[in-house]
């Protein structure tokens, strides 16, 4: 198993052969074959889902309504299947890498935009969760906080 996720009633597994996902009756239903799942995030009523494909060496971003079928949306820089993401609440997706912290935007595509890490430098960023009017940012060496509306601050280009 490379990837698990439980979203509403199923857990969405991907292993070497493939992506399905598993009823609470433990239904196994097929969804990608050829694609290996990465992440799994439900922003904005949708079910979004990057994956890799290794003979093709590519990695992609695959949109679902419902969870049993999948479309592909567009082609992804492979760095993109090494972050980590963060569905803040429905509108707001985050996504980190080491000490870097990154606005989502979902669309036909991703857009990435990095938010200013100050503080945040040199600790691995393992969580992100909102809770009342606050962001908390789990890493290994401690727990940070921001007010949402200090949360979107973004890094100036060349920084």
């Amino acid at each position: 198993m490379r990837y698990i996720k439980a979203l509403g009633n199923y857990f969405y597994l991907s292993t070497d052969d493939g992506f399905v996902r598993v009823s609470e009756d433990g239904k196994v239903e097929p969804l990608l074959a050829d694609q290996i799942v990465t992440a799994v995030f439900p922003p904005e009523g949708s079910m979004y889902a990057i994956t890799w494909n290794g003979p093709q060496l590519s990695t992609s971003l695959y949109k679902s309504a419902t969870g049993s079928s999948w479309e592909q949306l567009a082609n992804l820089r492979s760095e993109t299947k090494m972050l980590s993401y963060y569905p803040v609440n429905d509108t707001l997706l985050l996504a980190s890498y080491n000490s870097q912290l990154f606005k989502i935007d979902m669309g036909q595509d991703m857009v990435f935009r990095e938010l200013d890490n100050t503080g945040l430098e040199g600790h691995y960023i393992s969580s992100v969760a909102k809770v009342s009017d606050r962001v908390y940012v789990g890493t290994l060496s401690g727990l940070f906080t921001k007010e949402v509306e200090h949360l979107l601050t973004y890094k100036e280009e060349g920084e």
